[in-house]
């Protein structure tokens, strides 16, 4: 037992016990998302996040402009339970994480011109984390503001060689031309999971047996930037 220190006792070492987990985890994310778990997920799934995480564990003080994870798929496949469900993971690890929404994130910054306070305020802490998930890419009005923000934030972020988890409904060929080619190429940078179909199935891009480690594949998700025609659109050619 903790007796409330948070901690507990596991083979003569200190590890985080069950109910600092969940007050850690119950103020890093809205309530929906707070008993996400990886076991809703298949084994290949969680095989292939916990080789992810793993790896980032090993790394956290080494440059890899690869280290981050992009998780896209159509509207309701689980991308943001998946992110989820990954922040239990990290806590567990005792990985310092933030979950940040792509709205919330615009709101606090028009937020500061209102409040006379620095865009710093909100960019610094996001920026300096050590594990990033950044929710829900594309979603808001996508105005110049919102694209140069991001932008702004993945770039600090990769120069900081800190790992970014983002979460999207779009392929790199849709943020591309919805968003920013510049963002998409950071983007192409990431290992990539698809989500797709009601059992939140796996699919990954470079065709990787489902059993091995996940891939980070930067040639196989530049194809998809290459693949745009001149109206912005993928080529059907590209698979999933």
């Amino acid at each position: 037992m903790c007796s409330d220190t948070g901690y507990k006792m596991e083979k003569g070492l200190a590890v985080l016990c069950e109910c600092s987990i969940e007050r850690r985890i119950a103020a890093l994310l809205p309530q929906l998302f707070r008993q996400a778990s990886l076991e809703a997920f298949s084994e290949e799934i969680r095989e292939l996040v916990i080789d992810w995480v793993t790896s980032q564990c090993s790394k956290l003080n080494h440059y890899d402009r690869t280290s981050g994870l992009l998780i896209t798929g159509p509207v309701g496949t689980g991308k943001s339970y998946l992110a989820a469900a990954i922040l239990r993971l990290l806590v567990e690890e005792k990985i310092p994480v933030k979950f940040c929404r792509c709205a919330d994130f615009f709101a606090k910054i028009r937020e500061t011109y209102q409040t006379n306070r620095s865009e710093e305020t909100v960019l610094k802490p996001l920026e300096q984390v050590q594990l990033l998930i950044f929710d829900d890419l594309g979603a808001g009005s996508l105005s110049d503001h919102e694209r140069r923000f991001t932008l702004e934030l993945l770039d600090r972020r990769l120069n900081n060689c800190k790992p970014t988890i983002v979460t999207t409904n779009w392929g790199l060929g849709e943020i591309a031309a919805r968003m920013d080619d510049r963002i998409a190429s950071r983007l192409s940078t990431f290992a990539i999971v698809e989500l797709g179909g009601e059992d939140r199935r796996i699919r990954l891009r470079n065709g990787h047996a489902p059993s091995r480690a996940l891939s980070k594949n930067p040639q196989r998700s530049k194809k998809e930037l290459d693949s745009l025609n001149t109206n912005g659109e993928r080529d059907d050619k590209i698979g999933s």
